[in-house]
């Protein structure tokens, strides 16, 4: 483990004093916990894995990869404790990937979606309630064209 340590220190290119003052110890013990006879304890485990977001599985056992991604976590997680199929995870996980702003856009049109479909059991729509609707759309297809443009000129950088 005392080398798993000390590549996760070189991977992040941190000296040893960067890395400890970073999860709040000594630089010391980092040589120590690197090179000399001091255990990684626990809380060292815990504190390198939060700071650094390092797998602890890796950290403790060298099994998968060095640096987690959380958000992969959170979803394995909730699609186990939901039971969900592999389309519901790579929704999620397409979800997550998105942009805030284009988060806000898909969050837009799904609701937009969803209030047009409970609409549906209700009274016929006013002259002034299907205008506000095609505004509402616009204003999407809007969102949707910037999104997308703003989106291929910072690829183009």
């Amino acid at each position: 483990m005392k080398e798993r340590v000390r590549q996760v220190r070189i991977a992040l290119d941190m000296s040893q004093a960067e890395f400890a003052k970073k999860i709040g110890v000594a630089q010391t013990t980092i040589a120590a916990l690197e090179n000399g006879p001091r255990e990684v304890l626990d809380r060292h485990i815990k504190m390198i894995c939060s700071a650094f977001k390092v797998n602890e599985k890796w950290l403790r056992y060298g099994e998968g990869v060095m640096f987690s991604n959380k958000s992969d976590d959170i979803i394995n997680k909730l699609a186990d404790e939901l039971n969900l199929g592999e389309l519901s995870v790579r929704a999620l996980r397409a979800y997550a990937s998105l942009s805030e702003q284009d988060r806000a856009v898909f969050e837009r049109f799904f609701f937009d979606v969803c209030a047009t479909e409970s609409e549906s059991t209700q009274a016929p729509k006013t002259k002034q309630q299907k205008l506000d609707d095609y505004g509402r759309e616009l204003d999407l297809q809007e969102d949707i064209r910037i999104s997308s443009a703003s989106r291929t000129i910072k690829e183009a950088k």
